[in-house]
């Protein structure tokens, strides 16, 4: 079922003058990092490097691939068709390339996870660079970000250096790579099949939000930035409703990013829609920067907001980036940031640390501290579209 098939009908739960201040309920995910969340409450995430779905007050192992030791849960949509990266032994084609076929004892690859067929190795494809100087060598990363509700899964290909380029997945045509500049990234994918992410620009390499139209070729469309045209301003986006609305991050200044990473200067979470381009959604107060994650289909966003000299820990996910340490928020066009913290119960015994997606109903999944323990947790709006 679509999203937006069920918007009309989700409106009545909540009539004015009933829908008050959103205060959220706080559900316990236990130690799982939770990664997605689709319309119905299914939580998608990794525990112990085993990829793992929550439902219904469940947490269900998703396994790994034959003779692979991890898997990661990723992304996840509304017919509960799962992706993520597993590892398992692979073979290399290498006839394209005019090199020998290359076994290799275990790949990072991605899969597709259903009830009915279980974790389905969906394979790899070597790194561009590696197919220049492959020599022996099994080292990509495959990293799906998104799954659309037609199955079609994007994301990134790196190998364990800097190199890293931007994929699409489909039944039909398996990877085709998304790119269109020095390294690219593809952050997130729509049901319409508009994807977004981040391209390297020519010379000074710092990176630009993009937008990919389907169709052929693979155009990209420059998001710009929230500090003008430059391309040494910094700006990627991170995530795309149904609504085309593109939400992300931007810098100001003109910097030096370190690859596809972030600025160490301050940065703020943005909008961009086609009619307005980019909209700046400020920091919570005594932050100088932002950073937004994922937006829903009726344009709320979630994301972190903090200090700049953050980024000087050196702190870094598994995708290869650095992360910012702060607050998580949700931003609406009527409330603005708001720090997640100030939204749920007092004394509850939660500090909540991230925000990493959001569905159509407003529930948010995220890490938080539960008395002194790393623990997934699950928002849920006590009063449905209060925004």
């Amino acid at each position: 079922m679509k999203p937006r098939a069920s918007v009309w009908a989700a409106v009545f739960f909540c009539v004015l003058p009933f829908c008050s201040a959103q205060v959220y309920t706080i559900t316990d995910l236990g130690p799982m990092s939770p990664s997605g969340i689709n319309t119905w409450a299914q939580v998608v995430g990794t525990l112990t490097d085993h990829a793992v779905l929550w439902s219904l007050g469940q947490g269900k192992s998703l396994g790994t691939l034959p003779g692979g030791s991890f898997s990661r849960g990723l992304a996840i949509n509304d017919l509960g068709e799962v992706t993520g990266v597993a590892d398992g032994p692979f073979t290399f084609v290498g006839a394209p390339y005019g090199l020998p076929d290359l076994s290799c004892p275990a790949v990072a690859q991605v899969f597709s996870w259903t009830r009915a067929k279980g974790m389905v190795a969906l394979g790899a494809v070597p790194h561009e660079i590696n197919t220049l100087i492959w020599a022996g060598e099994c080292s990509t990363y495959m990293y799906p970000t998104g799954i659309a509700l037609n199955g079609n899964i994007v994301g990134s290909n790196r190998d364990f250096d800097t190199y890293i380029d931007g994929f699409l997945w489909t039944r039909g045509a398996g990877f085709t790579g998304v790119g269109g500049g020095y390294q690219s990234r593809v952050n997130a994918v729509n049901n319409d099949g508009v994807m977004v992410g981040e391209i390297g620009q020519p010379m000074t390499h710092n990176d630009h939000a993009m937008l990919w139209k389907k169709g052929s070729p693979l155009s990209p469309i420059d998001l710009g930035t929230l500090g003008g045209e430059s391309k040494l301003i910094c700006s990627a986006a991170t995530s795309i409703n149904d609504l085309h609305q593109v939400v992300g991050w931007s810098g100001h200044n003109e910097v030096t990013c370190i690859g596809l990473y972030a600025p160490y200067d301050a940065m703020h979470a943005f909008l961009w829609t086609q009619a307005q381009g980019m909209q700046d959604l400020g920091a919570l107060p005594g932050d100088d920067s932002s950073m937004a994650i994922k937006i829903n289909l009726f344009g709320q966003v979630v994301g972190i907001s903090g200090k700049s000299n953050a980024f000087e820990d050196e702190i870094w996910d598994e995708d290869g980036r650095r992360v910012l340490v702060g607050r998580p928020f949700v931003w609406s066009q009527r409330k603005g940031m708001r720090d997640l913290n100030d939204l749920i119960r007092k004394n509850s015994g939660w500090t909540l640390q991230t925000a990493a997606d959001i569905n159509l109903w407003g529930q948010i999944i995220g890490v938080g501290s539960f008395r002194g323990q790393k623990h997934g947790y699950l928002l849920t709006p006590k009063v449905l579209f209060d925004f």
